[in-house]
């Protein structure tokens, strides 16, 4: 997800000295990920015990994102990072308003989310049906349709949008299947629908200049 970021932003003016909100932050593990891209990282996260781990480099604030109190055009990039599928009884489309708002133009949005067309995924989804809860899902969590988050990207009026998919492994396979997996999906997660049918899927897009 991080290299498809690098690729895509290369280009841009800000690319080595980025402002860049994580939204939400966790405990900031992913800003190894970012290292090279930023001048400064803010991240926001409702729990302050996760904002309590994240390291002191970024500036950090607890909140709701939707409430984040951000002037509008403060950032060059925003990550929201395996957090939408979350948020199903809320909806997507808030906080991609949101991100589009707090983005300055020609600014980055990027988001990383499970995508519901993952066949492996189907077979949790029965399991868990059969068996309960074996997979340790937590309320309103469920992977998401694709074209559902490219449909909002393009209301909201985000360009230039990249979708990428990220893989077809699963944390639960074997780590020899997962190795023999990434040798040979590699052409399958460029192509158009084969990338929608990945674990996890990456979407880069512009908010516009003008």
């Amino acid at each position: 997800f991080y290299g498809y970021l690098y690729e895509y932003i290369r280009n841009k003016p800000y690319s080595r000295v980025a402002i860049i909100l994580m939204a939400p932050v966790g405990s900031g593990d992913d800003l190894k990920y970012l290292h090279g891209i930023y001048g400064t990282v803010y991240g926001i996260d409702i729990s302050n015990t996760a904002l309590s781990s994240c390291p002191g480099t970024i500036i950090k604030k607890e909140g709701d994102i939707l409430n984040s109190g951000y002037k509008d055009e403060s950032f060059d990039i925003v990550i929201c990072c395996q957090f939408l599928h979350h948020v199903h009884g809320v909806g997507f489309e808030p906080f991609i308003k949101e991100f589009f708002r707090l983005l300055r133009k020609g600014g980055v949005l990027a988001i990383m989310e499970p995508s519901s067309m993952y066949l492996v995924s189907w077979l949790f989804s029965l399991l868990n049906r059969i068996m309960g809860n074996v997979t340790g899902k937590v309320k309103d969590e469920k992977p998401i349709l694709p074209l559902h988050i490219t449909k909002i990207l393009k209301k909201t009026g985000f360009e230039r949008i990249r979708i990428q998919g990220l893989s077809y492994n699963h944390a639960r396979f074997p780590c020899a299947i997962q190795l023999f997996t990434n040798l040979i999906d590699c052409p399958l997660r460029w192509c158009w629908p084969f990338k929608l049918f990945t674990e996890s899927i990456g979407w880069f897009c512009d908010k516009p200049e003008k």
